[in-house]
């Protein structure tokens, strides 16, 4: 099948990121946590000095795991007992000998941290994240599916791909949200706070779309606007973007149509917009993603 892009809507109520590579260099192997959003988590693997967006527990285990290197058991205790090499700063080590136990190398004590379950991974990335603001985060590039783990290796799961072989959603909201924001301060404007109760209501559009049960349209848009209303009040505006593909990078795709349309790109650089939040959905069984975004002003 061709790749496509069908159509974009919109309804409104009432620098190209550039990587800057010291900062990369300086930051590799670290756990950083969004201060200015939600504390949202990357995890910038040294090998690419690329960010991958670890989510949540399952997600950050998955990830870790995935992006680890394999290490001798007489090895890896010796450097436990003691601490690793430089080389090894900010890798994930991989007991290929025992039970394929993992320890972060955390890089600013050369310590080898037990990853164990879930939580565990969880609790490191917590309690070793390093805060940063979203004007230095957007300097770091964002690893996408066309990554080294994947490209050579068909066996190695790809952390932003789910059990069927299809994006992650979370990853392509927050993927979206970035390329947006990074947009946005192309031309000057503010970026755009990611919230949950407007992300919420753009799931359930998306998805009553993906499912079938709407056509793609802005049907009961006032209605999800007096639903986040009801968590953010006063506001001001209200606006949404609806677009659907199903390009190798949909998150991109929405992205470059809503630019090529007047309408669309006047929502996305607007200066008076303060909050947002994105929904993905997946066509059952099909190949099409949905988008809609919607935009909150709330400052006067």
């Amino acid at each position: 099948m061709k790749n496509f892009i069908i159509f974009a809507l919109m309804a409104i109520f009432t620098f190209p990121s550039i990587a800057n590579a010291q900062l990369n260099y300086d930051l590799q192997g670290k756990i950083l946590l969004q201060v200015e959003a939600n504390g949202e988590a990357w995890y910038i693997y040294p090998d690419d000095l690329k960010r991958y967006y670890l989510g949540r527990p399952a997600d950050a285990f998955q990830i870790m795991r995935t992006l680890s290197l394999g290490i001798a058991h007489d090895e890896l205790q010796g450097y436990l007992d003691s601490s690793f090499p430089s080389r090894l700063s900010g890798y994930i080590m991989l007991d290929v000998e025992a039970n394929g136990e993992a320890y972060y190398v955390f890089p600013d004590d050369k310590k080898g941290y037990y990853l164990g379950r879930p939580a565990d991974a969880f609790q490191i990335m917590r309690d070793k994240g390093l805060g940063i603001t979203n004007d230095n985060l957007f300097q770091i590039p964002i690893a996408t599916t066309n990554n080294p783990l994947t490209s050579n290796n068909p066996d190695v799961k790809n952390p932003q791909i789910d059990g069927q072989n299809r994006l992650n959603s979370e990853y392509l909201e927050q993927r979206t949200h970035e390329l947006i924001n990074a947009h946005r301060q192309s031309t000057g404007v503010k970026t755009l706070v990611w919230r949950d109760i407007i992300a919420e209501q753009a799931r359930v559009h998306s998805q009553n779309i993906a499912n079938g049960d709407i056509e793609p349209s802005h049907v009961g848009f006032e209605q999800r606007v007096d639903n986040i209303a009801v968590s953010i009040y006063p506001y001001y505006g209200a606006a949404e973007n609806l677009a659907w593909n199903n390009l190798e990078d949909p998150a991109q795709g929405a992205l470059d149509w809503w630019l090529q349309s007047p309408d669309h790109l006047t929502n996305l650089e607007n200066a008076d917009y303060d909050y947002t939040g994105i929904g993905v959905a997946k066509k059952p069984n099909g190949t099409v993603y949905y988008f809609t975004q919607i935009f909150f002003d709330v400052d006067q």
